[in-house]
């Protein structure tokens, strides 16, 4: 038989929340009132902030979907045609539309 082993969770170190949020190491780790900054306010600025690489991400997605709508603003005129005409209906237009984008990411 084995022995009972008394298991803990570890805590992360602000250092490994800095990694986990995409930040450099020690970016948190400011001087305050003469001394480096301790784990919980740390902790805290951390907790408020936002994942670098996910805010890049959505800043990304949505500077390309503005570049393609910029970029295709005179061919919504010509769905709305194609779906009156009874081509198609204004949503399949759409779906057609969004399959295109699908294909150019």
């Amino acid at each position: 038989m084995g022995c009972a082993t008394d298991m803990q969770v570890r805590r992360l170190t602000p250092r490994e929340c800095e990694r986990l949020q995409g930040f450099p190491d020690d970016y948190t780790l400011i001087p305050y009132r003469g001394k480096p900054a301790a784990g919980g306010p740390r902790y805290k600025a951390l907790g408020n902030s936002m994942a670098v690489p996910i805010m890049r991400w959505i800043g990304r997605q949505i500077q390309r979907a503005h570049h393609y709508q910029h970029e295709n603003s005179l061919k919504w005129p010509e769905m709305q045609a194609c779906a009156e005409d009874g081509a198609m209906s204004c949503e399949q237009a759409i779906r057609a539309e969004a399959a295109k984008i699908g294909a150019d990411a």
